[in-house]
């Protein structure tokens, strides 16, 4: 039932809405075209209008009132050929009566193919508003509106629309007070299906709605509900918009019109970027006078093209004003959706003279003029982009977390991209994550291939004494590029190294002796490491909270039980991490849901050894899961709302 269309509502007669009637036709190259007198309620004041549609306009619309709701009229359809005059005024009257019909069901369109069909631009909401209601009489004392819609913002959302609103006026009133509403969460599968209702609870809380979070996808194409006039949200501080598809993308482009708050301060959007959505965006940011700190932009692929997220050159160009837009902003990322981290994806290279040389991209390169900027995630790593870095100065890019990845096909040399980023970055950077993600289709030719070796590089890793976290999937270090990075990154906490084919055991000694706050580290299988590296490591135990090991042939599984024993029982040793630093959910990410010390009961063991599956197995699982449902996130999801403070 979950995809099949609404059933017909009970019409509200006392709802005064517009009206239609048909005043005549005229016969047209393409056959027979009828008009009708669109009037607006009177309470509106808007003169009447007349407006001309044919046949194929009548099909269209009644495709789309037919798909939206279950017992439907049905619409005259057009006639192979005639002429008469008197056959043609009873059709145009027949069809007069389908649109009363119609407009039985919504006195105030909302749908949008009957707003086209009428020329209604944006309906305004009913004019009749509710009752006015006095305080309620609680204890023989008398409790404002406010202070009940302000309780009622504790409760569960459903039971209060459900029950509390139930119990008179007054409860009902304080049901759908701005101040009930603080925070909106609402995700739906279907939401052609419950849209009506959330406009009309978007249009009462517009007023003290603070955080506003939609994840909407539409089961079925070319619907689209217009937003009510007079939604205003003056006092937003958090959005966050996850599009699904192309009718709530739209429907996301009217709602950023009718955001404007000078307060706004944390914006998350994922979607299929489009040019108008990227518009909508960029003034919703300006309307915030640029005082932004936090955006988050996630592309995700298109359902219809599920190929991959290729931005073209005006796309890129939108994005580029929606950075301008905020001079302010400390985190920033340019990401895509998580499932489509295997599919190809780049950022079309612009032409003169936007650049000196045609095909070179310079969003990244751009955004080290941003003075304010802490945290940084660019997902769209390619030649072009890292060319752009070539001119500019060394250890001009301040920023104390960096997070870049790319796919393998628009980078051709990785160790070549990671010693340009790394040669940028200033001396405050304290997280650095550089992955490269080879795309589903290469995984299987890949497997088992030997990447190039790197060795100490002492002029790349200097500068960066604070480095504090180190994630690499792609580069292979020797030996000596190991210790080059232990001498120059004395303070590393969380050490990720997915290529270890060029270790021996004593890399190993060099985390463990040149690293005294390293508490994760990651192992992967190499043919040059053995037992020696575990008791290393079990000498050592007193210090990590996560080891992830992927064993190699020479290593015995009785060590690998006996250092896993050394960590249970060193557990209580562990040195104290505050809660409040920022590797806190670094360490603890892959441990368990929860975070933190508290998170842990007595007599429960705070350090993990995690055994590792060879990579290619890993990605297999990954990618079979996949297989079975769309690379994006909006597969199966419930419809649920949630409130709260």
């Amino acid at each position: 039932m979950g995809n099949s269309p609404q059933a017909l509502p009970a019409p509200d007669n006392g709802i005064e809405g517009f009206g239609v009637a048909y005043v005549g036709h005229v016969f047209v190259e393409a056959g027979v075209a009828f008009e009708f007198m669109v009037q607006p309620p009177s309470s509106t004041g808007a003169p009447g209008q007349v407006v001309r549609r044919s046949y194929e306009d009548l099909d269209l619309l009644s495709a789309a009132m037919s798909a939206r709701y279950q017992r439907v009229p049905s619409c005259p359809r057009a006639p192979f050929f005639t002429m008469d005059n008197a056959w043609v005024g009873d059709q145009g009257r027949a069809i007069e009566a389908y649109l009363r019909c119609l407009l039985a069901l919504e006195p105030w369109p909302r749908t949008n193919a009957l707003r086209r069909f009428l020329s209604i631009a944006v309906p305004p909401g009913p004019a009749n508003g509710p009752e006015s209601v006095g305080p309620a009489l609680v204890c023989r004392q008398r409790v404002p509106v406010s202070c009940i819609a302000i309780a009622l913002s504790f409760a569960d959302p459903l039971a209060v629309m459900h029950c509390c609103a139930k119990v008179c006026k007054t409860f009902h009133a304080a049901s759908l007070d701005p101040r009930c509403w603080p925070r909106l969460h609402f995700r739906t599968h279907c939401a052609e299906k419950s849209i009506d209702s959330l406009c009309t609870l978007l249009l009462r809380a517009c007023g003290g709605l603070e955080a506003l979070t939609l994840d909407l996808v539409f089961q079925r194409e070319n619907l689209g509900v217009a937003l009510p006039s007079g939604l205003f949200l003056p006092r937003l501080r958090r959005l966050d918009l996850r599009l699904g598809d192309a009718e709530s993308t739209a429907f996301a482009c009217e709602l950023l019109g009718c955001v404007e708050s000078a307060v706004l301060r944390d914006v998350t959007l994922s979607a299929v970027f489009t040019p108008s959505l990227l518009q909508a965006l960029c003034m919703t940011l300006i309307a915030a006078e640029g005082k932004v700190t936090q955006l988050s932009l996630v592309i995700s692929p298109c359902r219809r093209r599920p190929d991959g997220a290729q931005l073209d050159a005006s796309t890129v160009l939108g994005i580029q004003e929606i950075v301008e837009a905020v001079p302010l902003v400390q985190s920033l990322a340019i990401s895509i959706d998580e499932a489509s981290r295997g599919s190809s994806r780049f950022m079309e290279g612009f032409l003169p003279p936007f650049v000196d040389i045609p095909g070179q991209q310079p969003l990244l390169a751009n955004l080290m003029a941003l003075e304010s900027l802490q945290s940084l995630q660019f997902d769209f790593l390619s030649d072009d982009v890292i060319a752009c870095l070539a001119t500019m100065d060394e250890r001009v890019f301040h920023v104390r977390s960096a997070r870049f990845s790319g796919c393998k096909r628009r980078l051709e040399d990785p160790d070549e991209a990671l010693v340009r980023l790394l040669s940028k970055m200033g001396p405050e950077l304290q997280e650095f994550a550089f992955l490269v993600d080879q795309e589903f289709g290469m995984r299987a030719f890949s497997q088992g291939l030997l990447h190039q070796r790197l060795g100490g590089l002492p002029s790349v890793w200097s500068g960066h004494e604070n480095l504090r976290s180190l994630e690499l999937n792609w580069n292979a270090f020797d030996d000596e590029g190991i210790a080059s990075i232990v001498e120059a990154c004395p303070q590393l906490e969380v050490m990720l190294l997915d290529r270890a084919e060029y270790w021996t055991d004593a890399a190993v000694m060099h985390l463990v002796e040149g690293l005294p706050a390293l508490r994760r580290l990651r192992i992967r299988s190499s043919t040059m490491l053995s037992d020696r590296a575990l008791d290393v490591l079990q000498q050592s135990t007193q210090q990590f909270r996560l080891l992830e090991i992927e064993p190699s042939y020479t290593m015995s599984t009785y060590m690998l039980d006996q250092l896993r024993a050394k960590l249970t029982r060193g557990s209580t040793n562990l040195p104290e991490i505050f809660p409040g630093s920022f590797t806190a959910m670094l360490l603890l990410g892959d441990v368990g849901a929860q975070s933190g010390f508290e998170a842990q009961g007595p007599g429960q063991p705070c350090s993990e050894l995690k055994v590792l599956k060879p990579e290619h197995e890993e990605e297999g699982s990954s990618l079979s899961i996949a297989g079975g449902t769309p690379l994006s996130w909006f597969g199966r999801r419930d419809s649920r709302l949630y409130i709260g403070r």
